[in-house]
This record gives structure tokens, sequence and C-alpha cells, in this order.
């Protein structure tokens, strides 16, 4: 529960919410004063948005082991439960239920999740519209979320399978996921991997979401308590994550002393993204090379090499713009030009025409 308002009408209901909010381990409820004005909303949306990116990861690393490694459904399910019980995805809800999915079977003994098409439609039929609010916050915030954002493309897409099929006859095709035979340590190194990748799209998640939410509490003032939201989310949520709640409580329970939340600037949370960064690159390495959809995890990964990069493809880009439509640029080695101002120099890269007496 996500409650937002004036002191006194949250003091008033809190005692209500208390007793029937969620408890974490420690029997703590996972319900605070998040902030004034509409901000319990603004979180619990951005939370969706958050959670879309990490169900993608997880349903992505599914389809690796399902239909790339040709695991059975019950080794999945051992591996979803001993990712969920120690390790960086230690208690965290979406591995959690990935193991029940896998061994859930109907009436007949068949095992259901191997009945279900691949088409998510609530964004289309209205079901759902914090994914939606989510990353449309994040656009006009000037927020990169590119875990949330590809999380919601994949959705898209997978809604209208029906125009997926039709594309599929006018390719000639489809991309067949190309199976790899792997055994003994080294399934065992590379399903260690696929962890590790998933941990870096989950983080990354929540990277992205809570530098909306700061931005947006900045732009409204609505004073967030992130002590709060992070209490909120440990337990009686979508994107309940053990490890990274604990990683993230000593951070966030000085957030008053910080100059920003923004977690790419904390030491501890980048170390375990940088740790986590081979096996990452080595999962979406195979995932391209043998056509496996990995839209999350590649976006994740790209994530990080451009939020922490300072040669980036854009000082061409900068070119392109100074070139048709005298943009601006900074150049190298200037002071003061690190936050997004414009730039003051322009260059004439092709003189102009004169007229010509003829005409």
């Amino acid at each position: 529960m996500c409650p937002g308002g004036s002191d006194k009408a949250l003091d008033y209901v809190l005692p209500l919410l208390q007793t029937v909010a969620a408890k974490d381990k420690n029997g703590n409820a996972c319900v605070a004063k998040v902030g004034t004005g509409g901000c319990g909303h603004y979180v619990k949306m951005v939370h969706n948005g958050i959670e879309h990116g990490m169900m993608s990861a997880v349903a992505e690393a599914y389809n690796i082991m399902y239909q790339g490694l040709c695991m059975d459904l019950d080794d999945i399910g051992n591996t979803f439960e001993k990712w969920n019980k120690d390790g960086p995805l230690r208690g965290t809800f979406l591995i959690s239920i990935g193991a029940d999915i896998c061994r859930t079977e109907d009436d007949q003994g068949n095992r259901v999740v191997e009945s279900l098409e691949d088409k998510v439609v609530q964004d289309i039929t209205g079901e759902e519209g914090t994914g939606i609010w989510s990353n449309e916050e994040a656009i006009s915030h000037h927020i990169p979320a590119p875990t949330l954002n590809i999380a919601h493309d994949l959705r898209l897409a997978s809604a209208d399978r029906q125009q997926r099929v039709d594309s599929q006859k006018a390719f000639g095709g489809e991309f067949p996921h190309q199976k790899i035979s792997l055994s003994g340590e080294d399934k065992k190194k590379f399903v260690k991997a696929l962890e590790q990748a998933v941990y870096a799209a989950c983080l990354a998640s929540y990277i992205q979401g809570m530098n909306i939410i700061e931005r947006a509490d900045i732009m409204h003032g609505w004073h967030i308590d992130y002590t709060s939201v992070l209490q909120i989310w440990k337990a009686g949520c979508i994107i309940q994550a053990d490890h990274i709640s604990d990683m993230l409580k000593p951070i966030l329970d000085k957030y008053q002393e910080l100059k920003t939340i923004n977690l790419l600037l904390q030491p501890k949370v980048m170390t375990e993204m940088r740790d986590a960064l081979p096996s990452l690159r080595e999962v979406v390495k195979t995932g391209v090379a043998n056509d496996w959809v990995v839209p999350s995890l590649g976006a994740s990964l790209e994530y990080v090499k451009y939020q922490t990069g300072t040669d980036l493809p854009t000082a061409f880009y900068e070119a392109e713009l100074d070139f048709f439509g005298k943009h601006m640029f900074d150049k190298k080695g200037e002071k003061g030009t690190g936050a997004p101002t414009e730039g003051k120099h322009h260059f004439e890269w092709r003189p102009a025409k004169g007229s010509d007496s003829r005409l």
C-alpha cells in the first residue's frame, strides 16, 4: 500500500492500513507515509513500471532455459527455486512464482505453462495503464529508462499476435530459436551467468524507476520518504527483491543527507552492477548469436554502457544536428559543460550557396 496525502489524513488511516498490510520478515507492516499530494499513486505506478522490466527479464531467462538450453520444466523450476533461496535474486517474488509456474499441472497432468499463448494484452485492452504511464513519465522527465521501455515494447508486440503471424509470412519465416548443447560444468556456468544477467536487469529496473520517482518528487514538491518507499516494497508487492532491498536500505535510510538518490552514483550499487556485467554481456552475446529474444537483458546491458560512458556516439550526433540545424555544441576540454545545457559553438560545415544572379 502506497498512501500519500496530508499528515493529518494519513495519521487517521494508518492504524487500519498497518493492520491489513503485508508484513516483512521482521513483522513490520509494508505501508507508511510516502509523502504529500498524490505521490502514493505515483510511486505505485512506477512500481508497476519496474515490475514490467523485471518480469520481462525473468521471462527471457525462462525462454533461454526452455528453448535455448532445452531444460525440462522441473529443472527450470529447481533453478528458479535455487535463485530465490540464495544469491543476488534471493527473495525475489517473480523468481519464486516462476518455480511454481514451471511445476503446476492441470487436471490431465499437463504443465499449464506449456499451453499458454505468447500474448499479453492488458495494455491494449485497457486493463492496465500503469506501464504506459511510467514510460510516458520517464520520457517527459528526460529519464533514461530503457529496461522499462523495451519491456513495454515487447508487451505491445506480444498483444497483436495476428500481426506477428502475418509479418512472419511476409518476412518469409521466423527466426528459429537456436538450441545450444551444454552439460556438466559448462551448463552450470552459463545458468549462473544467466542468474547474474537477470539480476542486472532487475537492478537496472530499480535504478530507472527510482530516478523517475525522484524527478517527479522534485518537480511536484511531494517530499517523498524514500525509506518508506523501500519498506512498502519489502513484501506484498510484485517487485519484492530481498537482496536488492537489503542493499538499498542503508543508502535510503540516509536519503535526506544525499544530494540525489540516483543509485547510479552509489558505489555499492554500481559495484554489484559492474560485477554482474560480464555475465550479462555473455548472455546477451549468446542470445544474439542464437536468435533468442532478449530485449530487456540487452537494453540493460546498453544502459550500463552508456550511463557509465564518456565517449558516446552522440558526438557525431551533435555534428549532424549542428550541420543541418545550427543546434550548437560544446567542445572537448571546456569546463562547466557537464550539465544538460545548450552548447556555445556552431560551425559552418558547408558554406551557404550564393544566389544565382541569372535567376
